[in-house]
C-alpha cells in the first residue's frame, strides 16, 4: 500500500498546514493510502493535534530572517536546514507519495535536499503558496531560475489560486497536465471549537463605542495595501461615515512600529479610532475579532493568495477586496463580499456610504447562504486534491 509524506520544512503558514495535516488524516482510511505523516517545525500556539503522525524536520526553529542573524550563526544555521533533509530522506521508501510545500523560501538548499528524497519517493507532488517569497538566495543567479531549480524537482504541483496556477504556467513553462489547483480553503472546521476571547471583544466594544468595525487581517506593508486601509478609513469619517478600525496581523518587510505611526499620522487617522494588534495572535484572538467586525478590508496590490479572506469567509464575514489576484476566485461578487477596482476607490466609497447612510450594515447585505463560502469547502479540497495526488 502506498503512503503519503508531507514534509513542510519552515512551516510558515501554520495555519494552512494544521487545517489540511488535520484533515487529510481524518481522510486518509478512506482514501488508497495506506498511512500518512508530517514533517515539520511546529509553533508551540499552531501545533498539530496529537493524534496525526509528525516529527521535527528543523529543531533550531527560527522565522529565518537571515539578514538579522550574526553571519557566522547565519551560515551554522543554513547548515543545519539543509542536513535536516537527509534525515528525512531515510524515511522515505520506494512506495511513497512525497508532498511538499514551500513559499520558495529557500530555492537554492531546498532544490539540494530534495535531489536526496526525489531519488527514492515513487512521486513528488509540492503545494506552491507563493511565487514571490525569497529569503535567502545565492548571487549572480536570476530569481527566476532559483525558483525554477526547485520547481523542477518535483513531478507534479498543486497551486493555491488559477491565478498562481497561470502565472507560474507562463514563468516556467510547466505542464500544465501536471498541475492542480485547489482554491485556498476556508478555516471553519480548524476554529469551530475554540473560544473567542472575550477580554479582547469587550475591548474591542468599549473602544468602538458600537460603531460598525472594518478589519484588516494581514501583514502590514504596502503591498497588502495598510496604507489604503488607513486612507479608506479616514476619507470614510470625512464623508460622515464612522466606521472603527481594527487591524491585526505581523509588520511587513520594512515596515516597523515607528512607520506604521506615520502612516496613520499622515493619513489622518486618530489612535482613538483603531484599535492595533499588531505581533503574532491566538485563535481566541482571531475569533474575537472576526465575531465583531462587519466586513473585512482587503486591498492588495497584488496577491497569489490569501489565508486572511479565507479566514474571514470562514467565520462567513463579508470581505471588500480589491479587484487582482486570487481575489478574484475566492471573492464572489455580491454574494460574499465585493470586489472593487484599486484606481478607482471613490466608486467603493460611495457604495459603503450609501449603505451605512441608509441604516444597513454589510453583515446584513451578505447573508450567510450556503454559498457564501462553499467553493471554498476543506473537506471537499482536501478530498479531491487526494484523488488527484492519487492519479
Amino acid at each position: 500500500m502506498n503512503s503519503l509524506i508531507w514534509l513542510d520544512p519552515i512551516n510558515r503558514d501554520a495555519h494552512f498546514l494544521k487545517l489540511i495535516a488535520e484533515i487529510i488524516h481524518c481522510q486518509i482510511k478512506n482514501s488508497n493510502f495506506s498511512s500518512f505523516k508530517v514533517f515539520t517545525t511546529n509553533r508551540t500556539h499552531m501545533e498539530l493535534s496529537g493524534e496525526v503522525p509528525c516529527s521535527s524536520f528543523f529543531t533550531k526553529y527560527t522565522n529565518l530572517e537571515l539578514g538579522k542573524i550574526h553571519p557566522v550563526k547565519k551560515i551554522g544555521l543554513l547548515f543545519d536546514y539543509y542536513y535536516s533533509f537527509p534525515r528525512v530522506a531515510k524515511e522515505v521508501k520506494p512506495d511513497n507519495f512525497f508532498l511538499y510545500s514551500s513559499g520558495v523560501s529557500l530555492p537554492e538548499l531546498e532544490s539540494f535536499g530534495l535531489k536526496q528524497i526525489r531519488r527514492k519517493a515513487k512521486s513528488m507532488t509540492m503545494i506552491v503558496h507563493n511565487l514571490e517569497d525569497k529569503q535567502y538566495s545565492l548571487p549572480l543567479i536570476s530569481s527566476q531560475k532559483r525558483s525554477y531549480r526547485l520547481l523542477s524537482c518535483f513531478d507534479r504541483w498543486i497551486f493555491l489560486s488559477e491565478h498562481m496556477r497561470n502565472k507560474a504556467l507562463s514563468l516556467f513553462n510547466l505542464d500544465r497536465d501536471r498541475t492542480y489547483v485547489m482554491l485556498h480553503p476556508h478555516f471553519h472546521p480548524m476554529l469551530d471549537n475554540i473560544e473567542p476571547d472575550r477580554d479582547l471583544i469587550s475591548q474591542i466594544k468599549l473602544a468602538s463605542q458600537n460603531l460598525p468595525i472594518m478589519v484588516y487581517i494581514s501583514r502590514l506593508d504596502i503591498a497588502h495595501g495598510i496604507d489604503l486601509f488607513y486612507q479608506t478609513l479616514n476619507q470614510l469619517h470625512a464623508q460622515g461615515i464612522d466606521l472603527y478600525g481594527v487591524v491585526l496581523g505581523r509588520l511587513g518587510k520594512g515596515w516597523t512600529l515607528q512607520k506604521n505611526q506615520q502612516m496613520m499620522k499622515a493619513c489622518g487617522i486618530d489612535p482613538s479610532q483603531v484599535l492595533l494588534k499588531i505581533g503574532s495572535y491566538s485563535y481566541p484572538e482571531l475569533l474575537a475579532v472576526l465575531n465583531t467586525s462587519d466586513f473585512v478590508f482587503a486591498p492588495y496590490r497584488d496577491i497569489s493568495q490569501s489565508g486572511a479572506i479565507a479566514l474571514a469567509l470562514g467565520e462567513k464575514v463579508p470581505v471588500l477586496a480589491s479587484d487582482v489576484g486570487a481575489n478574484r476566485e475566492m471573492i464572489k461578487h455580491g454574494v460574499n463580499g465585493l470586489l472593487f477596482d484599486l484606481k478607482n476607490l471613490d466608486s467603493l466609497l460611495k457604495e459603503i456610504k450609501s449603505l451605512y447612510s441608509g441604516g444597513d450594515t454589510m453583515g446584513n447585505l451578505f447573508a450567510p447562504i450556503p454559498s457564501f463560502n462553499s467553493h471554498l469547502d476543506p473537506w471537499v479540497a482536501v478530498k479531491k486534491m487526494l484523488a488527484w495526488i492519487e492519479e
